[in-house]
């Protein structure tokens, strides 16, 4: 198998996540992604990676989502 086919560029799991090409940069760096490699500039993220929690939003309490609902 050849190695482009075992790994994704951080630009096209950029677009499968929904997230920015800096964000999987920063899941990247911070070791989010287990396996992530850097080559030169570029990150490569093998296909089988889940993408990590986003720790920068909280779940909303579900009875408080119901109250803003209802304003």
């Amino acid at each position: 198998m050849l190695m482009c086919e075992q790994y994704y560029t951080a630009r096209e799991l950029s677009v499968i996540w929904g997230v920015s090409v800096r964000m999987i940069s920063i899941y990247c760096s911070n070791g989010l992604i287990p396996g992530a490699e850097k080559i030169g500039h570029m990150w490569i993220i093998p296909r089988s990676s889940k993408k990590p929690i986003d720790h920068r939003y909280k779940d909303i309490n579900p009875s408080r989502s119901e109250e803003i609902e209802k304003c």
